[in-house]
């Protein structure tokens, strides 16, 4: 908004500085006319060549979302495998507080029997 206004007091100015005595030739009010819209096409130009640059950024925003996305499901993928195999894990584990437990019972049974042990 400002660069318009500040082409807009040029334009006044331009148009001031023309001879106020004389009625202004159409030709002088033309090429105040088109040296404003020269101006403003300029800028417009400008703010055109910013955007593609935002555009190319925000491409390669996406380009890296792509790959943490994949990078994403990868890892999802792996997790449901180890979540898998640790539920496998807890079906078959025994405390080895138990464990120690069970080889004593064990042992007392063998010995009550007369069974020597296997070890």
């Amino acid at each position: 908004m400002y660069l318009l206004r500040k082409d807009y007091v040029c334009l006044r100015r331009n148009y001031n500085e023309i001879n106020m005595d004389k009625e202004p030739k159409n030709s002088e009010i033309l090429k105040a006319i088109n040296d404003f819209s020269t101006s403003v096409d300029k800028r417009f130009d400008a703010v055109d060549e910013r955007f593609e640059k935002i555009d190319e950024r925000f491409e390669k925003i996406d380009e890296r979302f792509e790959k943490i996305d994949e990078r994403l499901n990868s890892m999802d993928k792996r997790m449901a495998h180890i979540e898998t195999d640790v539920s496998e894990i807890r079906k078959t584990y025994v405390d080895p507080q138990e464990f120690e437990d069970l080889v004593a019972r064990v042992k007392y049974l063998e010995i009550r029997m007369g069974v020597e042990s296997g070890k």
